[in-house]
């Protein structure tokens, strides 16, 4: 009986230190991501990895760290198993649309049209996971969507997207921003200017710099 203790004991001790070990190596992984240092962040996020691999806040920061080294067959990877812990996880379908675009277009259409039906369908509880990063996930999906409409010249497509993205979150510079690009390659200067005024007067610097350029 007591050699039973003990090992309940030792059991719980072990779980114990594994746990504060997980944090620990999280947290560090964390602060050197915020810091923007990913190559050091993953060295973190990977022994927390062998600690738990279900844990989807850190499937997805691995991914992200993997997008922004370039190496896009892991960040695919990472991104996939987010999903795979969590199908609600938002971020993450965004991350693999991203990562795909570099290697296949279609596939990137497939992810973000998968995530927009994955809003329409839980969207309460994709907006309680995420509004501290996004106040309108669908409308950053119409974003996305736009953007890789745009890669392939079907301006159309990309313009109807821009602006029901923009009607879903009328407060998102940066959409205004890229519309405002959209309009300018399709000639139509006046709306551009329209578009980027709309964006530097929410906060957008670089829209500011396209209007001292380009319209009077």
């Amino acid at each position: 009986m007591r050699q039973f203790f003990i090992i309940v004991i030792f059991s719980i001790c072990l779980n114990a230190y594994s746990q504060n070990s997980y944090d620990s190596y999280y947290t560090n992984g964390e602060k050197y991501m915020q810091n923007g240092d990913c190559f050091q962040a993953l060295t973190w996020f990977e022994k927390a990895y062998k600690i738990n691999s279900d844990h989807a806040n850190l499937c997805s920061n691995i991914g992200i760290c993997f997008y922004k080294l370039g190496n896009m067959e892991r960040a695919i990877h990472f991104f996939r198993k987010t999903i795979d812990v969590d199908s609600l996880f938002f971020t993450a379908y965004c991350g693999l649309a991203d990562a795909y675009i570099n290697t296949s277009i279609d596939s990137s259409f497939a992810v973000i049209n998968r995530a927009i039906k994955l809003i329409l369908n839980n969207e309460q509880s994709v907006k309680n996971n995420f509004t501290v990063l996004y106040s309108n996930p669908i409308a950053l999906c119409y974003y996305n969507r736009a953007n890789y409409y745009l890669k392939i010249n079907n301006y159309n497509e990309s313009m109807k997207d821009f602006n029901k993205s923009i009607e879903l979150n009328p407060s998102n510079p940066i959409a205004f921003y890229s519309r405002g690009v959209l309009n300018y390659n399709l000639n139509n200067l006046n709306e551009a200017c329209k578009d980027w005024q709309k964006a530097a007067d929410l906060g957008d610097l670089e829209a500011g710099k396209l209007i001292l350029q380009y319209c009077k």
